[in-house]
């Protein structure tokens, strides 16, 4: 029987390598700067007590206790007083005196009225309650206050980037070849 010749055929494929890197984009943001004041606030408050004012004074003046200034302006206007009627009444007595006209005589009844009659200054007053004079004053209260105004400051920071680039690297990593053999193979039937 013949022989068939054989041929063998190897054949590697050629093989690339890729190495890649890839880009990077770092970034950082810093924090702003943020600065923030307050005036602390200053309150003032004042206050007044209630005030109770009594003045007694027409109270004890109506009891006869008064200061002597006081005793004397009493005196002296009701005197003032008495003198301004005593002219009314000589005035009147004139008018009565010289009315010939009527034919009673005036003498007499003016001596009777002046024998009872007599004038009295009156220092006292009548004790009453209403003498008292009672003021009261309410308390007050004033509140000021100044300050508390908040002020503040924003400085925002630049965003800091930093781009790098990726990277592709190619290389063979397996070479191409091809590998024939020839062989002769002997089959005998």
């Amino acid at each position: 029987m013949p022989k068939i010749p054989q041929i063998q055929i190897q054949q590697k494929y050629a093989k690339i390598g890729i190495n890649t890197q890839p880009a990077k984009l770092e970034y950082k943001q810093p924090q702003p700067v943020v600065g923030i004041q307050q005036q602390p606030i200053t309150v003032e408050i004042r206050s007044e007590n209630s005030k109770v004012l009594i003045d007694q004074s027409r109270a004890w003046a109506a009891y006869g206790s008064m200061s002597p200034i006081d005793l004397t302006k009493k005196i002296s206007e009701q005197a003032l007083q008495i003198g301004s009627q005593a002219i009314a009444e000589i005035a009147e007595k004139g008018n009565r005196l010289a009315a010939i006209q009527n034919k009673t005589d005036p003498i007499p009844e003016m001596a009777r009225e002046a024998a009872f009659r007599y004038s009295e200054i009156d220092y006292l007053g009548e004790a009453s309650r209403l003498n008292v004079d009672i003021d009261v004053i309410p308390s007050s209260l004033n509140i000021n206050w100044t300050g508390g105004d908040v002020s503040y400051s924003f400085t925002p920071q630049r965003m800091e980037m930093n781009y790098l680039p990726g990277k592709v690297e190619i290389y063979l990593a397996q070479k191409n070849s091809i590998k024939i053999e020839y062989s002769i193979i002997d089959k005998t039937i």
